[in-house]
């Protein structure tokens, strides 16, 4: 018997309406199963935001950073603007900065202090008043001094964009004192500024309540975010965009042998490659290194020509655990080039590692931003080294 088309038409569409069912059936699965273990990425990056719609939210984030007027400085905050980012409330003052309004002018007998630094010092994850600037200046003013510390941090500033900050925002807030938060990734690309806002951008939406699209939105995201990671960090990108800003350290035996112990540290060692550690071999490479050099110049050709002192201490990689000595090397190259340039380096490291990094970690795998204990451990240690001045 001819089985015409007509007659397989329903065959056809039964079997269509079957797999569509079946399809349907898993994705609600999936869904109900990712709820179940409590799953909302997006809806916590919100959950502790201000009173006001994840639409009001969301068309703020893009305000917060806005486009720089230089080469070097590709971004700044965004004056007066407001919203949730970085896991955290972000309210900028007028003069571009996370802090409260600075006094528009210095009172006699007043030590001011500039804190640079990038996130950690800026304050992701965590509320402006728990942040060392604030903690220093607290404690400075409790032990009788007339202070200020402004907190000029902005998120993924590596060094020179510090040092640019500084030399277009300085001069008008006349400081004394410069103390820079010097980060173990500032002489790499790590910042995802940006891109994390862009991306953050469609957050926000009501699609974005269904649990499976966030999964799918945010692997797509992590994944394009490493691959951007990975292209601007290989060393021909490094030196195409930094070239004009690398100084000469040949002829430097102390550093040599300081880079060395570093690449000896590392050599051999591949639980020194993974993700966490990626900073480490960057201490190995003289354009690296080159660039920190001249970043301290520059920083220093500012302060010195201004009678303003500058001192540095480096925020404590707090994934460190085994690796303490090779960590150690880091710190002394960046040591050596502050003290080069007469900045006073305070050593940070055995003071947080003396309570345990795992106590100060902010979450479970970011060992980049110390929680607001890790942020109170460093002011008591800035502090105990400006009072014995």
């Amino acid at each position: 018997m001819l089985t015409t088309s007509a007659d397989r038409r329903p065959s056809l569409l039964a079997k269509l309406g079957c797999s569509s069912a079946v399809l349907l059936g898993l994705l609600v699965t999936i869904e109900v199963g990712l709820r179940g273990c409590g799953y909302d990425p997006f809806g916590r990056m919100f959950a502790d935001a201000p009173a006001a719609s994840r639409e009001g939210i969301d068309s703020g984030l893009m305000r917060i950073v806005d486009g720089g007027d230089e080469d070097i400085l590709v971004y700044e905050l965004n004056p007066g603007a407001r919203g949730y980012a970085w896991q955290a409330d972000i309210q900028v003052n007028s003069s571009g900065f996370r802090d409260r309004e600075f006094p528009p002018e210095k009172s006699p007998g007043t030590l001011r202090i500039l804190a640079l630094g990038d996130s950690a010092t800026f304050g992701a994850k965590l509320p402006v008043e728990v942040l060392w600037p604030a903690e220093l200046e607290r404690l400075l003013f409790k032990s009788g001094l007339e202070v200020e510390v402004f907190n000029l941090g902005v998120v993924g500033y590596d060094v020179l964009e510090e040092v640019a900050l500084l030399e277009k925002h300085g001069p008008a807030l006349e400081p004394d004192l410069i103390l820079v938060a010097y980060h173990p990734n500032d002489i790499g690309h790590v910042s995802a500024t940006r891109t994390y806002i862009h991306r953050l951008q469609g957050y926000g939406s009501a699609w974005y309540r269904i649990r499976l699209l966030q999964y799918l939105r945010s692997k797509a995201d992590l994944f394009e975010l490493n691959r951007e990671f990975h292209l601007v960090n290989t060393d021909e990108y490094f030196l195409e965009k930094n070239a004009r800003f690398i100084a000469d350290i040949g002829g430097d035996r102390e550093l040599s042998l300081l880079m060395e112990s570093v690449r000896k540290g590392v050599a051999g060692r591949e639980e020194l490659k993974r993700l966490q550690h990626r900073y480490l071999e960057w201490y190995t490479k003289p354009d690296r290194i080159g660039k920190l050099r001249y970043s301290f110049e520059r920083l220093q050709r500012f302060a010195g020509s201004r009678g303003i002192e500058v001192g540095l201490f480096v925020m404590p990689w707090l994934g460190d655990r085994g690796h303490e000595a090779v960590y150690d090397g880091l710190y002394a190259v960046v040591r050596h080039e502050a003290e080069r340039n007469g900045f006073e380096f305070v050593p940070m490291a055995p003071t947080t590692r003396a309570l345990g990094h795992e106590k100060l970690l902010i979450e479970k795998r970011d060992f980049g931003h110390p929680n607001a204990t890790g942020h109170r451990l460093m002011a008591e240690r800035l502090q105990e080294t400006l009072l014995a001045r």
